[in-house]
């Protein structure tokens, strides 16, 4: 084992960076959008990536010791007894140990470690969130505007190449009342036609979006993509979206600002520690795999 970087005194050696990064693999494995390669230079990433989080796992780990949390065998092994319970077979566990790049030892240490973390963290989040009633209804109250079921909008758009198409496209829109004949007549002239009902307001390309909201229903308008192509559209019907009480999203609320809410406070945690912490890089050539 090699010592790669050491956090206020505390070493992360080259197992803990290898079992990091293979536990990294192994996720974005399972993400179908990620799109990694183990090439020499993704791989210098993912090392990169790898020590980051163990350098901030380090700090938060000690942070948590100093304010005195523990975690006690029977916590542990209770945890461990849960995640074997997911398994149907040990050899099924055990395969899933190594492609984690762990040994029961090490994954018993690093779920105490888990746990710990789990503690210390809920108190951080516990002491810098609130939740209350009438935070819930001031944070409605202040973003009630946004707070709605998104517009839904129906509308023609076809994609012309000069100013007379322009016109040719939108006599078309006003003249004809059948979808089929509006696409029969939109292919005479070689444009590209679109026909959608009730899209939401929120899936819309923001330029799109503009030009949407600011018509009324059975009006045309434009816009300008470059000196060859030029979008045309007609709105059919905008349906407003619906307007909650405080009653009826409460709870999404609830959850919406404990999620986020972590989300801040422990970036906010994180980067305290960093600025404190005295990191040490030991060997850096480890991370380009030397």
């Amino acid at each position: 084992m090699e010592i790669i970087a050491r956090v206020n005194g505390e070493d992360i050696d080259s197992k803990m960076l290898d079992g990091a990064v293979s536990r990294y693999i192994v996720q974005l494995e399972e993400d179908e959008s990620s799109n990694f390669e183990p090439t020499p230079q993704g791989m210098k990433y993912i090392r990169a990536e790898a020590l980051r989080y163990l350098i901030e796992r380090v700090a938060l780990l000690q942070a948590a010791k100093s304010e005195g949390f523990s975690v006690s065998r029977d916590e542990t092994d209770k945890r461990m007894r849960q995640i074997r319970a997911k398994f149907d077979t040990d050899a099924d566990y055990e395969n899933n140990l190594l492609i984690l790049g762990v040994d029961s030892k090490n994954a018993a240490d690093e779920i105490a470690r888990d746990m710990l973390l789990e503690k210390y963290l809920d108190k951080v989040y516990r002491e810098n969130i609130e939740l209350s009633e009438e935070a819930l209804e001031r944070y409605f109250e202040e973003n009630k505007s946004r707070l709605k079921q998104p517009d839904l909008y129906s509308f023609y758009e076809v994609m012309v190449s000069s100013p007379a198409q322009v016109n040719t496209a939108a006599l078309i829109f006003t003249n004809s009342k059948d979808v089929g004949e509006i696409e029969e007549k939109i292919s005479a002239i070689d444009a590209e036609f679109r026909h959608e009902a009730d899209l939401p307001g929120h899936q819309l390309p923001e330029e799109v979006y503009n030009v949407l909201s600011d018509l009324e229903e059975g009006k045309i308008g434009t816009m300008v993509i470059d000196e060859t192509s030029i979008m045309v559209y007609k709105l059919l019907r905008r349906v407003k979206g619906k307007t909650f009480a405080f009653r009826e999203i409460k709870e999404s609320l609830r959850n919406y600002m404990s999620e986020s809410g972590r989300k801040e406070v422990y970036s906010d945690l994180v980067n305290k520690l960093m600025e404190t912490a005295k990191i040490e890089y030991i060997n850096v050539e480890y991370l380009e795999g030397k």
